[in-house]
């Protein structure tokens, strides 16, 4: 019986701590950086992307996508409970303090409102450098 014990406490030790890591003044901040900077926006937006590419796909009833996309967005919080700890690994909570504090100020702000725009512009820049170098390398391999 004592081991029973034993290897319960072991196997939820994890669940137990991840709780209380998910309870820390650092988690909330995680959660709050998440926010402002952007980056849930973008995770949900990545999640829709991904759904109306498999919504074009003949064999899938359109009915059941609806209800997975809303049931993977609610489940993002998990996604960012496993980012956590490597956020963690490579920032202080000092360091997550002020990136918080940059993107609550106006230049900050205007970052987080300009991104799109900056991430569609510059996919086309890239688009764009990447066939020239690609014509470039082709029509002269050896040099």
């Amino acid at each position: 019986m004592k081991k029973i014990i034993f290897l319960a406490a072991i196997l939820l030790l994890p669940i137990c701590s991840s709780a209380k890591e998910n309870e820390s003044p650092y988690y909330k901040d995680f959660i709050k950086f998440l926010q402002v900077s952007g980056a849930e926006k973008t995770q949900k937006i990545a999640v829709q992307g991904m759904f109306e590419q498999f919504k074009k796909s003949p064999k899938m009833k359109s009915g059941a996508f609806d209800k997975i996309e809303e049931l993977i967005v609610k489940e993002l919080s998990k996604l960012n409970e496993l980012l956590f700890p490597i956020y963690k690994k490579h920032l202080s909570h000092d360091d997550l303090k002020a990136i918080i504090a940059f993107y609550e100020s106006d230049a900050g702000k205007r970052l987080v409102a300009s991104q799109p725009e900056i991430v569609q512009e510059s996919m086309q820049v890239g688009a764009q450098w990447g066939q020239d170098v690609a014509k470039r390398v082709l029509a002269n391999p050896a040099e």
